[in-house]
């Protein structure tokens, strides 16, 4: 499947689940000199996409069993991971995840000027659109 196929899908999987009853999955924010954490609690059983990363990231899950597909500028990954797993996030990624088992996952970000407010941080770090990364 080519890319533009495989984002397709990824965009009408997530107009299909704002349809759905929400989950409500834990989130926190956490902050160290230069560096922003968010970390997300997701229930077994538990469909959800997320952001297009506009930077390199590194996410972290220490816990848990997932099934993925990601979307990037360069190519389309379909992985599970299970246990303790830690790997990089480039920019551009957008990822449709389905927790197999009760799952932490946590991406650890660049926050060179230290800001706190999340709002801003999530305006600076992710977008919805391919386009704004052009």
């Amino acid at each position: 499947m080519n890319e533009l196929a495989r984002r397709s899908q990824i965009f009408k999987l997530e107009e299909v689940l704002k349809d759905l009853p929400q989950a409500t999955a834990q989130l926190t924010h956490h902050f160290a000199e230069g560096i922003y954490v968010r970390a997300l609690y997701k229930k077994k059983g538990t469909v959800s996409t997320g952001h297009i990363h506009r930077y390199d990231c590194v996410t972290i899950m220490p816990s848990g069993h997932v099934r993925t597909v990601t979307t990037t500028q360069t190519e389309d990954v379909v992985e599970v991971y299970k246990g303790f797993a830690i790997f990089s996030s480039p920019a551009g990624s957008k990822r449709a995840s389905v927790a197999l088992e009760d799952t932490i996952w946590i991406t650890v970000h660049a926050n060179p000027d230290n800001e706190r407010d999340v709002d801003k941080l999530e305006a600076r770090l992710v977008t919805n659109n391919f386009e704004e990364l052009a």
